[in-house]
């Protein structure tokens, strides 16, 4: 899967080598509302899984390949993760920080003469650098790295958004991005995937 994506990230950059004067760059960063889904269990708890704000930042890469389409890679640092509450007064929240790669193919709808639209859609690849992880109890609390022996560090998955830009530079936008990764290593009745929403200011140059 890693290797695929990066011959295609490749394969991207290199797209329309006679068009690359036309190649633009933005820079984005805005908050992250984020959250993981689970399915199968180990017990019989009843948890409650609550989102936690995290941020995000990074730039990207507008290659036009077609008459208002677009390839977009990106690279950006994101803070995601969790927060939940259980019944039995325990508590847990993880926050996790990816280096992620989204490479978007994004199509361009002229509202006016200073408005663009833009819908974006793509996979993601992302490596965890890093975070803490906190677990309550009562009144004892322990914590440690998020990314331990049982943690994967690589994810993927897919990014959906749309954004609008105004007088060619200013875009404010919304995305989400669904984890396709199981972020537990050899759990066979228990999956725990990413799901992050994304609300974003950015300065396209």
């Amino acid at each position: 899967m890693k290797k695929i994506f990066l011959a295609a990230l490749t394969a991207v950059l290199t797209l329309n080598a006679s068009a690359q004067n036309n190649v633009t760059f933005g820079i984005r960063a805005g908050l992250n509302i984020a959250n993981i889904t689970t399915s199968g269990s180990q017990t019989n708890a009843s948890i409650n899984l609550g989102s936690r704000v995290g941020f995000h930042i990074g730039a990207i890469a507008d290659i036009p390949v077609a008459e208002n389409f677009y390839i977009q890679p990106g690279l950006f640092f994101s803070q995601k993760g969790f927060s939940t509450d259980a019944t039995n007064q325990s508590s847990a929240e993880g926050k996790p920080l990816y280096l992620e790669v989204p490479v978007l193919a994004s199509y361009r709808i002229k509202a006016s003469d200073e408005v663009n639209i833009s819908l974006e859609a793509g996979p993601y690849l992302a490596y965890g650098l890093g975070g803490s992880g906190t677990l309550s109890s009562g009144n004892q609390t322990a914590s440690g790295d998020y990314f331990d022996d049982d943690t994967n560090r690589f994810d993927a998955g897919l990014k959906i958004g749309a954004g609008v830009t105004f007088s060619q530079h200013y875009y404010v936008g919304m995305a989400y991005e669904w984890g396709f990764v199981n972020l537990l290593k050899d759990y066979d009745n228990i999956s725990v995937k990413n799901k992050n929403l994304m609300i974003s200011l950015g300065y396209n140059f």
